[in-house]
């Protein structure tokens, strides 16, 4: 590791952990970088790190390119990994449900009486940018968008499972 990686490191460690705790907050601590700036999409990227022993996703869409949790877990299942969570921001739970119903409210303004059903399509559409995805697993490859291909393509080996322990 060169003096210039180093650099680089620290700052991209410390942009997450002003980044994180703004949007999300959540106090979580980059213990390493998995992998940096890989690409997901025209404009976007994603940052895979590890913090208190789990491993968790950053994606961030730049430019005022709007993404959405439909975009978001589309491209997660694109790069290979399993989603256990997608962290709200401002850590409120009710964030996507709220959000759909208002995308709902927009599109069938007669409508009174709706239940979860019906706002999970909706919920899909809400703005979510940047977004932090808890990894359950990886399964055996690491993609990235290749722009010129407008496809995916591997970047590298790599295998990851969250171990789940359930007490009965």
């Amino acid at each position: 590791m060169t003096a210039n990686d180093f650099n680089y490191d620290q700052m991209r460690r410390e942009e997450c952990q002003k980044l994180i705790p703004r949007v999300f907050h959540v106090e979580m601590p980059v213990d390493e970088f998995l992998f940096d700036d890989i690409e997901t999409g025209r404009d976007s990227y994603a940052v895979i790190f590890r913090s208190r022993g789990s491993v968790y996703a950053l994606l961030i869409a730049e430019n005022g390119i709007e993404q959405t949790l439909e975009d978001v877990r589309r491209i997660v299942k694109n790069m290979g990994l399993t989603a256990e969570k997608f962290l709200p921001p401002e850590a409120d739970p009710q964030y996507f449900y709220r959000n759909g119903v208002e995308l709902l409210k927009r599109v069938y303004p007669s409508l009174r009486r709706w239940n979860y059903d019906d706002v999970w399509m909706y919920s899909r559409k809400v703005p979510y940018s940047p977004a932090l995805v808890k990894v359950a697993s990886v399964d055996g490859e690491i993609r990235r968008f290749n722009q010129r291909g407008a496809s995916w393509q591997k970047l590298l080996n790599y295998s990851f499972r969250k171990v789940q322990v359930r007490y009965e």
